[in-house]
């Protein structure tokens, strides 16, 4: 059975964009922290497995997050999530777009899983021929990383301004440019009617 109303809370949430902003975050730092070591392994013998293993945990358990309440779910049980925009069509290229400003992210984390994919299906192919060419896959999967981290970091500064957005979505409602009657078109009448005689001006007698 589809729990759109949790779906809904969580893709909704502003705090859940809290979160994925400074996932995101994380991700960008350990990355660049990962491309520098790489640049002076020579000198450095350091053992970055449980990092790595954190990390891809991490990242694994954001992406799922972000994709079955802010793409999956929308798709299943729209009726059920009225706050969630639908994710397709994605809508135009635009920086209010608030489908647009999860891609960023989720391209960064699509995109490093994959290579490291067949990276290590290289590496295991390319074990039976020389050396040098594990190690040259593995600096070019280095250099690739570059891509992740400069798209993780895009993905910070549209996750703060969706998370701008957001925020005035939950304000908007409760601002005086925004009554009670404001989804009312121009010209209607609010309350009831007075029945009865009208009421004629009061004219001085001279």
């Amino acid at each position: 059975m589809c729990e759109g109303k949790c779906c809904n809370e969580l893709g909704s949430s502003s705090y859940m964009q809290l979160f994925y902003i400074v996932a995101c975050a994380i991700y960008a730092v350990v990355l660049l922290a990962f491309f520098i070591m790489g640049l002076v392994e020579a000198d450095l013998n350091l053992n970055t497995a449980l990092v790595e293993y954190l990390l891809n945990v991490g990242a694994v358990v954001v992406f799922v997050l972000i994709t079955t309440s802010r793409c999956c779910a929308p798709c299943c049980c729209p009726e059920q999530m009225p706050d969630v925009p639908r994710p397709c069509p994605c809508g135009p290229c635009s920086s209010t777009n608030l489908v647009l400003l999860d891609y960023p992210f989720l391209i960064a984390i699509g995109g490093q899983f994959t290579v490291e994919f067949l990276v290590s299906s290289l590496i295991h192919w390319t074990m039976d021929f020389e050396y040098e060419d594990g190690v040259e896959i593995l600096h070019m999967a280095r250099l690739i990383n570059v891509i992740w981290m400069v798209l993780a970091t895009v993905g910070i500064c549209a996750g703060l301004r969706r998370y701008q957005l957001m925020q005035a979505q939950i304000v908007a409602p409760i601002t005086p440019a925004h009554g009670v009657h404001a989804d009312l078109p121009m010209g209607t009448v609010v309350g009831l009617p007075v029945v009865g005689n009208p009421v004629s001006p009061s004219v001085k007698e001279p």
